[in-house]
């Protein structure tokens, strides 16, 4: 066995308290001059992805939401609102930007008010600088739905436009799935091939939004009651069950103190921002039999979709 001699031991401690000290040196610099290559200015940390340029170069992603940076002879146009952005050619140059809302419906039968409509999302139209009212040339549609939407969308359960198909997903982030409408391009307008051609490169990447950061959590959903027929006849809708409009309290746990309280809309729709942990929620009006309270799961940084049936005691 080899035994290291006085001089030579030293020789090996030095040289790594030398490292060490090199590397910790390395990143007080870092941290006080802002040039840590893994990181934003605001010392959120991005990962190691990567974006492939179309002239073969690659972007990280960067700034406080960790999106990614252009490519070279590319714009963007980023929505920090939801959370993405799309990388458009030169040529785009001057587009806008179209923001409208549509309806979603229920297909369940279990919202019978407003035609179906159970609620709205966002989709957001880029438009190509040339297109006007006289010759309008093919935008970008881009919709925008929750996570839980986006389940029920694809379940077959809401429908979102008059195709026989769901949108395609485009990108997604922890709360939000962003979608492109089935048959966009059915009228061929002017410009279709080029968007075709901007699309098949993938250019959609999405990214945490800012409240994400701020670790901002709750649920939303819809509330129902039922039975509400007597004797429930199959295919016959009326008896399916309805929204259910009214307050709500929320508990920490089931009989204790109240920690938030909400209202459904006509159609049992609700959003509440609640921080992590379980919750148990029950109508400050009872349903049939009594309080019922149910329990609910709120996890760190994204806003669960649930759906809460109550029993109307009805036999």
């Amino acid at each position: 066995m080899n035994v290291l001699r006085p001089h030579q031991a030293l020789a090996t401690i030095v040289g790594v308290l030398a490292a060490i000290i090199a590397v910790c040196a390395y990143l007080v610099a870092a941290n006080f001059w802002s040039f840590w290559p893994y990181g934003s200015e605001d010392g959120v940390v991005c990962t190691m992805e990567a974006k492939i340029c179309p002239d073969g170069t690659g972007v990280g992603r960067t700034g406080p939401n960790c999106e990614f940076a252009a490519c070279p002879g590319e714009i963007v146009y980023t929505n920090n609102q939801f959370g993405f952005q799309i990388a458009l050619p030169q040529s785009w140059t001057g587009y806008t930007v179209v923001n409208q809302k549509e309806d979603i419906y229920d297909l369940t039968g279990a919202t019978t008010t407003n035609n179906g409509v159970i609620a709205q999302f966002p989709i957001f139209r880029i438009r190509h600088p040339l297109s006007t009212l006289a010759v309008p040339r093919q935008d970008i549609p881009i919709m925008v739905f929750t996570t839980g939407q986006w389940r029920y969308i694809l379940a077959g359960e809401y429908n979102v436009g008059a195709a026989p198909i769901p949108p395609s997903e485009l990108a997604h982030n922890s709360r939000y799935v962003f979608a492109l409408p089935a048959r966009y391009n059915y009228a061929f307008p002017e410009g279709f091939e080029e968007v075709e051609r901007i699309l098949s490169g993938k250019p959609v990447t999405a990214f945490e939004p800012a409240w994400s950061q701020t670790s901002q959590s709750g649920i939303s959903g819809i509330m129902l009651t039922g039975p509400t027929c007597p004797v429930v006849r199959v295919n016959d809708p009326s008896c399916n069950d309805k929204p259910y409009q009214g307050q709500f309290i929320v508990r920490k746990v089931s009989g204790g103190p109240e920690v938030a309280r909400f209202s459904t809309d006509t159609n049992g729709r609700f959003e509440v921002i609640l921080a992590p942990g379980t919750y148990t929620i029950e109508p400050v009006q009872h349903i049939g039999l009594g309080n019922q309270p149910q329990s609910v799961e709120v996890k760190a940084g994204i806003m669960s979709d649930i759906t809460l049936t109550f029993d109307t005691g009805i036999r």
